[in-house]
């Protein structure tokens, strides 16, 4: 009977230990503010990893809310996705980690396999459904050198390449 006991509480250690990992954050800044009981977290020229998904973060300032579960990044802003091959350059991106939402705000480039750049404004990337979209003008170069300018509203799906 103690053993059962031993093996369930192990059981349950190791589950909550394998979620923790999974939403593990890693930051690496030249200064941290942290505020509100430690659920606000200010951080200055800053590289923050998320090593569960493969991604890496970096800008001038970052901002975590941790009850919101939302991350901030202001001023020479760089995302990279290693897992799907994908490079973002913005003046600001909003990345809502509940729903694995990203939001550019400002001038923005995006590396899509070292084949596509996509350059315009204000453009939203859905991890989970690896999907870009956006309604400002875009342009969209290939590797080859071709251009294609989109004058309105676009949506670039990441899987299919469309």
């Amino acid at each position: 009977m103690k053993i059962r006991n031993l093996i369930i509480l192990l059981f349950i250690f190791f589950s909550s230990s394998i979620v923790s990992l999974s939403d593990e954050l890693d930051f690496d800044a030249d200064k941290i503010d942290i505020k509100n009981d430690g659920n606000y977290i200010i951080a200055q020229n800053v590289s923050l990893s998320i090593p569960s998904k493969n991604i890496l973060l970096k800008s001038n300032t970052a901002e975590y809310d941790k009850l919101k579960n939302i991350i901030i990044l202001l001023n020479n802003v760089l995302f990279l996705d290693q897992k799907n091959s994908l490079e973002i350059k913005s003046d600001e991106i909003v990345y809502e980690r509940n729903n694995g939402t990203f939001f550019s705000k400002g001038n923005t480039k995006i590396k899509i396999e070292n084949k596509y750049t996509l350059k315009s404004k204000n453009i939203f990337f859905d991890r989970n459904s690896q999907t870009i979209y956006g309604s400002e003008k875009a342009i969209i170069e290939d590797f080859e050198g071709n251009l294609y300018k989109l004058n309105d509203k676009f949506k670039f799906d990441n899987i299919n390449k469309i």
